[in-house]
């Protein structure tokens, strides 16, 4: 099994790992959104929040570029699912 399987043990921990991250983020934005709860504790959830989505965001990016260089040359054709023809 190659590392670029949708099933190799890579692919699951990195999907996983974003899954956690965006049940974590949920879940703080919903006890923002419901909780009443002392200011300094609503600042402490919420910069757990943002570092959240700074890491979600960055293994989003890491992604993307995995899949550029995975596309290679045919990138435009590849993201473009009409090859330039108009509709």
């Amino acid at each position: 099994m190659s590392e670029h399987d949708n099933n190799s043990p890579a692919t699951e921990d990195k999907q996983e790992n974003l899954d956690q991250l965006i049940g974590r983020l949920e879940t703080i934005v919903e006890r923002l959104e419901r909780e009443e709860m002392p200011l300094e504790e609503s600042l402490e959830l919420f910069r757990n929040g943002m570092d959240l989505l700074k890491r979600g965001n960055k293994r989003l990016e890491d992604v993307e570029k995995e899949v550029m260089v995975l596309v290679g040359d045919d990138e435009e054709e590849a993201l473009d699912p009409h090859n330039g023809e108009e509709w």
